[in-house]
């Protein structure tokens, strides 16, 4: 195998990741702090890559059930190892989520849990590494198809969890409406107190109406430069939850 995985961890929680290539960041971290979700309730992964998420949910010891989709076949094979080393229930299919209806029951889940790719193909860095190309740029899959599988598979006001950048604000809010979601929280990102924000944390619900809020933002560092983490990201790396 090109990939072979190897043993890592963050915290309390132990995990497989490729040798070389793509690995979780930072903002997989605090969209797994940001998802809500009652007991038993069925979760969605849309581009589960190696289905990092669960395993941080499970530290909230309440039970879920868990099922991801993941195209590309070494992150699903990953992906797969950590829930069974995590003993988390549910399954991962190795397909593409833009044929949802022939992968899923339709208005089967609570939630739905979208990390998407962040770029358009032939913008921002070009990673030469396939893997990392298909997990950062639109190749297989775009925020439309993610949000459009999302609906498809959510209960009525089921709700969709995602993370997006700024950038790309206008995108994030069209698809949303084009595909029958009404934004609900939204959590600004910034690296600093000094700097532009860089992305959304944000729920949407499935036919939801149109009360938003905008909450206080996140500061990821004290200081970008040094890479110095702020208290306010500590504490949510602690907790392995956003309280709000």
């Amino acid at each position: 195998m090109d990939n072979p995985f190897k043993e890592s961890g963050w915290g309390k929680i132990n995990f497989f990741q490729l040798e070389n290539g793509y690995k979780f960041s930072i903002d997989t971290v605090l969209l797994a702090a940001f998802i809500k979700f009652k007991k038993n309730n069925n979760l969605l992964d849309l581009g589960s890559g190696e289905s990092i998420i669960p395993l941080f949910l499970k530290q909230r010891e309440s039970p879920f059930n868990y099922t991801g989709i993941e195209i590309q076949r070494e992150l699903f094979e990953l992906g797969n190892k950590n829930i069974i080393s995590a003993n988390i229930t549910g399954k991962i299919i190795n397909d593409d989520y833009t044929k949802i209806k022939k992968l899923v029951p339709v208005q089967s889940y609570d939630i739905a849990i979208i990390n998407p790719p962040f770029y358009k193909l032939g913008t921002g860095k070009t990673n030469p590494n396939k893997i990392d190309l298909i997990a950062r740029h639109e190749v297989k899959g775009s925020l439309f198809s993610a949000l459009s599988a999302a609906k498809f598979a959510l209960k009525n006001k089921g709700k969709v969890f995602l993370i997006y950048p700024v950038s790309r604000i206008s995108t994030l809010f069209d698809n949303l409406s084009n595909t029958g979601f009404a934004p609900k929280t939204i959590i600004p990102v910034y690296s600093g107190k000094q700097g532009n924000c860089n992305f959304f944390l944000i729920t949407g619900t499935k036919n939801g109406g149109e009360e938003c809020k905008i909450l206080n933002p996140i500061y990821i560092y004290d200081n970008p430069k040094k890479k110095v983490y702020s208290e306010q990201i500590k504490n949510i790396f602690e907790k392995l939850e956003i309280i709000y």
